[in-house]
């Protein structure tokens, strides 16, 4: 990385599965706050890059639709290209897939590039929903009764998979395709009809599907930002969130549309209760090395809390929980963009420290 080259930032945003959409709008927030100069300083070179189907695009500096024109070119030689000219950290827009997957950071880890978000190991690990459930039950949290089936499974035996879901699960369920974001296909399903609509839905995203049974309560999202690499995050204002549909499910449309829930920040939460779900926000975000940032969502049942997942790459459109949690506890979209990069940086720094730490040691 070359020296002083911080002030150069791609925004990496788009991609060609689910979340396009909510990453675009994501960028276009990201790229204002960046650019503006009050904060910023005019120094701050902000370059719009977005992931098509075909390759990535460079977009000019002035730009201001991110979802048209520019060059699909391979991402290699996008990298390239902008290392040479001085990249000082890529800001990671993208949500779920191969932005969220740990394929992105593998990618810029081997290219020497800070990123934004969490590492390759916790990024992999937290977008895999029966992975990340394995690790949150080893610290000793509760995660709804469910598990993983297969599409070869469904396929060759829907009644019997229908009948274990009946029987070890119990109905209503939430259908979720395994590694997906922004509440993309997670379906409802309250009998066998709606449950094998919902399962074909699921399969048709994903070879893998989690199935878990639905818990009626109060549903809150719980945010860490990152501080430096080798400090604890802190851990940001909760963020309760009631949809106001009939079936109290908090889906895609409902945490894109104002009108569909009602979200107060800070949640009202009995004082024991709110340091019990910072807790464990904290310990979840520091177990699984959670870097830069983390929103873990949280049902609180008539049994106590349960955690349902967590985001490494949260949604930071105008309608996104992330920063208005961030703006609640004083930080702009700016100084939060600003936080984000700084803590890459840290972390950029720390692994080159460790990779010269081993090598000392051999």
């Amino acid at each position: 990385m070359n020296s002083g080259s911080q002030s150069r930032v791609a925004v990496l945003f788009g991609g060609y599965w689910d979340e396009r959409a909510v990453s675009i709008e994501s960028a276009a927030e990201v790229i204002a706050a960046l650019r503006a100069e009050s904060v910023a300083g005019p120094g701050l070179e902000v370059v719009p890059v977005r992931w098509d189907l075909e390759g990535w695009c460079v977009l000019d500096a002035d730009e201001q639709e991110f979802s048209e024109s520019g060059t699909p070119r391979h991402p290699i030689d996008v990298i390239a290209k902008l290392r040479a000219d001085g990249l000082g950290v890529v800001f990671n827009a993208l949500h779920g897939g191969p932005g969220e997957d740990g394929t992105l950071q593998g990618m810029l880890e081997i290219a020497g590039i800070p990123y934004t978000g969490a590492s390759v190991h916790a990024s992999a690990v937290t977008m895999n929903k029966e992975t990340f459930r394995e690790r949150v039950r080893a610290l000793g949290y509760e995660v709804a009764a469910g598990g993983t089936i297969s599409r070869e499974d469904w396929l060759d035996a829907p009644n019997d998979v229908l009948t274990a879901i009946s029987v070890e699960v119990g109905l209503p369920v939430v259908v979720k395709p395994v590694a997906s974001g922004s509440s993309c296909g997670v379906l409802l399903a309250s009998d066998t009809e709606s449950l094998t609509e919902s399962l074909d839905a699921a399969f048709s995203r994903d070879r893998n599907v989690l199935v878990e049974r639905f818990i009626a309560g109060r549903e809150v999202s719980v945010p860490c930002l990152g501080t430096r690499a080798t400090s604890p995050p802190e851990v940001l204002p909760i963020v309760e969130i009631e949809p106001l549909s009939g079936s109290g499910f908090f889906d895609y449309e409902a945490k894109y549309d104002g009108s569909k829930a009602r979200e107060t920040v800070p949640a009202s939460l009995e004082a024991e209760l709110r340091t019990h779900l910072e807790e464990m926000a904290l310990s979840i975000h520091e177990e699984l090395q959670l870097g830069g940032m983390s929103r873990l969502d949280v049902i609180i049942g008539a049994d106590g809390p349960v955690v349902l997942e967590t985001q490494t790459v949260p949604g930071l459109t105008a309608e996104s929980l992330f920063p208005k949690c961030a703006k609640e506890h004083g930080l702009d979209m700016t100084s939060l963009c600003r936080r984000l990069i700084d803590y890459a940086l840290s972390a950029y720094l720390a692994r080159g420290a460790e990779t010269l730490h081993a090598g000392t040691e051999e």
